[in-house]
């Protein structure tokens, strides 16, 4: 090798070692010197495919606060699994652990990915701080995934236009599933509670590629205790389950 080659690939390392951000996007990964754009991020890949921009999703992946919660939640499912003498309430907290365990995690960026948007909206279009990054683009999913306290976790067909009350109607709740709501985390990051039961039905619909996240029902005294660890734990994965990411 000739030693402006050598040179050149020195250059090179130099450069990426000093990146001020790096974005992987879906598997191809970029080193940038400067802060760049989200539309600048955007640019090589927007017309590639016809993406699902509402499911497209934004990542930093040299965060430690999803690790860290996941390990309040691991400790909170441990600690409710030792006050219960019910087995079944602790195989249901043995078995979330396990599924929790398995989840990648990172924190989400709360942004609004869209190509065009972002070339006219200013708001859209945010340089990105240094770090590490994953930015997400995906066609439009064909599912919507089960998680929380049920028997089953994974995907399941979406249904266009159904309320979530539908994804529950084979599902086999576990021992202390709340039946009465759930949380849909949408794939824009909102999450919303929806009641499920007949007395608070509401016609809340998934995006595709949403997560449905059955809750836990407090115990009957503490229902009216704000910071129960019932209540800790739904909140605990409405929050863990933003910075799960999905296929």
């Amino acid at each position: 090798m000739s030693k402006v080659s050598l040179l050149l690939l020195a250059l090179i390392f130099v450069i990426n070692a000093n990146a001020a951000v790096t974005v992987t996007v879906n598997t191809d990964t970029r080193h940038y010197d400067t802060n760049p754009r989200i539309s600048e991020v955007l640019q090589p890949y927007a017309l590639q495919q016809p993406w699902y921009w509402p499911a497209a999703t934004l990542y930093r992946t040299d965060s430690n606060k999803p690790e860290q919660l996941r390990q309040r939640v691991l400790q909170l499912l441990n600690t409710l699994g030792q006050q219960t003498s019910d087995l079944g309430l602790r195989e249901t907290y043995a078995s979330l652990g396990t599924e929790l365990l398995s989840w990648q995690l990172a924190e989400r960026v709360v942004l609004a990915i869209d190509y065009d948007a972002a070339r006219v909206k200013p708001e859209l279009n945010p340089r990105l701080d240094d770090g590490e990054y994953l930015l997400q683009l995906k066609l439009r999913p064909e599912q919507v995934y089960l998680t929380g306290g049920i028997a089953q976790f994974g995907a399941v067909p979406h249904k266009a236009g159904a309320p979530v009350k539908e994804y529950l109607a084979s599902a086999k709740l576990l021992n202390g599933a709340d039946s009465s709501q759930l949380a849909v985390v949408q794939t824009n990051g909102q999450v919303q509670i929806a009641g499920v039961s007949y007395w608070n039905l509401e016609q809340i619909e998934a995006m595709p590629g949403a997560q449905l996240l059955v809750l836990f029902a407090p115990p009957l005294l503490d229902r009216l205790t704000a910071d129960s660890n019932i209540t800790q734990l739904n909140t605990l994965l409405q929050q863990l389950a933003v910075y799960r990411i999905l296929p």
